[in-house]
């Protein structure tokens, strides 16, 4: 039996399960933990800072007002001077935001933190993260110097926010702060890891790839990406040179199964232009493949950094986003209501991520603030997707089981009418030779009945034929109500009808014979009809005879001497 993942709807409400246990637990969280933050848990740092940089000091109002006299390069040095607050608590940490750096601390010359100088000295990447520099309890009132040292040319444009924070409630901190991208990244990791592990079985059960895996694989990947990219991973991971590596690659490899799905949605037998299109978006999914593959071959060869990619990388995509919304343009077009909402669900994450893609780089090219770099619309963007994928499944299902439906109904019109007698509406002779064959395959015991109207041509001679119909469907609704739910009725044809009884039914077969007659006299006393009928039984087991169509001729030799029997009564 086959199996259509997407058509299955125990599939579909699991899905929406799942969909909806995240969504309780996230309006959980905010409901739960909103409430019970403590007013102290974090102050702002962010005035009366100075910057040593290229020799010269620069000073603002706040800190994200100074601004780099030119672009960052591998290697700077950039000092960060401030005096602690003279309140400063005890148990208190600097929190502070860096891109691709090297971090150092220190107190009256004296160094309480670094972070990647290692990495940056050896010509490595260092990690994005946010930098929890711990206070010593005596610091209040002295100096204290950041040195900032990029791997990497361009790793940011100006310094985000400083805060100070309560030590022991960093992270609580940070997961508060960041508490939606955290919960959509997760949502996206976890959908993605049980959208893979179904759609491998699928694959494996069908032989065949499904787009459950490319489904699977594109939330996971913006799902590592997006807590990457806020840097919400710190909270699960404490390896932050891996997960700054895995922002990128993540981000590089998700648009290898979202051209796949593209794939699959856009190229189908009845879309215009089938292999053309076909042929273009393999060529893109290689384009995207060989560019992943190069980014890691010159990561960790040491010759290129990730992020020194990123420019290129936007521009591949940017340049694909135009020829998949010209490809889209053309396909939303006579397309069933299942892969219409699915192609307005790409329009939509390809919108956003183009969107997002100029935003991105607008912030940190053109404003030269990208301090915070602000929430990425692309993790929501494919949250959304994934619900319009549902609902396109959702209506696909339905659209199936109707249609499954309407086939059935009509199968079952066509049925009747091929095996049911037109006038009586008991089964006809096509019924009975199709019963003799079922007979014939099963090792079963049964009786067959051979039954005769008698006086049916009598009643057309003298009456006419509507007269012997009406003698006919007198006699067919006798038979089929004395014989109901003991065995099946079929008329053979012309004035001949046959019962076919199991022998788990054999010890009614007396009972409903003489609700025949019974039924029959009555009738004929309604209807001033003479209804009479003759009969003859034969079982299986009372005979070598193993053909049924033999035993049903023995039932009508026995059927035959009683209308003999019948007509010289009639006569004496």
């Amino acid at each position: 039996m086959r199996i259509n993942i997407y058509t299955n709807k125990y599939f579909i409400y699991f899905l929406i399960g799942v969909s909806f246990f995240f969504l309780v637990v996230a309006v959980s969280i905010e409901a739960i933990f909103t409430p019970a933050i403590p007013g102290n848990l974090f102050t702002h740092f962010n005035e009366g800072w100075t910057m040593n940089f290229d020799g010269e000091t620069y000073s603002g109002d706040k800190i994200s007002d100074i601004k780099f006299p030119r672009k960052l390069r591998s290697g700077d040095v950039i000092l960060l001077k401030n005096k602690l607050p003279d309140d400063l608590s005890i148990n208190e940490s600097l929190s502070v935001l860096f891109y691709l750096s090297a971090v150092r601390a220190f107190i009256d010359g004296q160094q309480i933190y670094q972070c990647g100088t290692e990495l940056v000295s050896s010509g490595r990447l260092a990690p994005s993260c946010y930098h929890y520099i711990p206070i010593p309890d005596n610091a209040a009132g002295k100096t204290i110097v950041i040195e900032v040292i990029p791997s990497s040319p361009n790793a940011f444009t100006n310094i985000g926010s400083i805060m100070l924070v309560r030590s022991d409630l960093a992270y609580f901190t940070l997961s508060y702060n960041k508490r939606s991208s955290l919960f959509v990244g997760v949502f996206l990791c976890t959908l993605g890891f049980i959208l893979l592990l179904i759609g491998l079985l699928v694959s494996i059960f069908r032989r065949k790839a499904s787009p459950l895996v490319s489904v699977g694989a594109l939330s996971t990947c913006i799902g590592f990406w997006s807590l990457c990219y806020e840097n919400t991973i710190q909270l699960f991971s404490f390896n932050i040179y891996f997960t700054t590596a895995l922002e990128y690659f993540s981000l590089y490899a998700a648009v290898i199964p979202a051209l796949s799905l593209i794939r699959y949605f856009l190229v189908t037998p009845d879309s215009d232009n089938m292999v053309r299109n076909g042929l273009v978006l393999n060529l893109l999914r290689v384009i995207a493949s060989l560019f992943f593959l190069l980014s890691l071959a010159l990561h960790f060869s040491g010759l290129f950094h990730a992020p020194s990619l990123l420019i290129y990388f936007h521009i591949m995509v940017l340049l694909m986003l135009f020829m998949i919304f010209f490809f889209l343009r053309h396909s939303l077009k006579k397309k069933s209501l299942d892969r219409t909402i699915m192609q307005i669900g790409l329009v939509e994450l390809c919108f956003i991520t183009g969107i997002d893609l100029i935003r991105f780089n607008f912030q940190k090219y053109v404003s030269a603030n990208d301090a915070s770099r602000g929430i990425s619309i692309i993790p929501f963007g494919t949250v959304l997707f994934i619900i319009i994928l549902l609902a396109s499944s959702m209506v696909r299902s339905y659209t199936d089981i109707t249609d499954k439906i309407a086939a059935d109904t009509e199968k079952e019109v066509y049925k009747k009418m091929a095996y049911n007698d037109r006038l009586t509406g008991l089964y006809n002779r096509a019924m009975g030779e199709e019963i003799f064959q079922r007979l014939d395959m099963e090792d079963v015991n049964y009786c067959i009945i051979s039954i005769d109207l008698n006086g049916l041509k009598k009643i057309n001679d003298n009456y006419g034929h509507r007269q012997g119909d009406k003698l006919l469907v007198s006699f067919s609704k006798i038979l089929s109500e004395s014989f109901k739910n003991t065995g099946d009725c079929i008329r053979m044809g012309g004035d001949e009808f046959m019962v076919v009884i199991y022998e788990e039914q054999w010890d009614l077969i007396d009972a409903a014979i003489e609700a025949m007659k019974k039924r029959c006299i009555e009738e004929s006393k309604a209807t001033s009809l003479n209804i009479d009928a003759s009969y003859g039984l034969a079982k299986n087991t009372e005979s070598d005879v193993k053909s049924s169509e033999q035993i049903y001729r023995i039932a009508d030799a026995r059927m035959y001497e009683m209308k003999v029997q019948s007509k010289k009564n009639r006569t004496d």
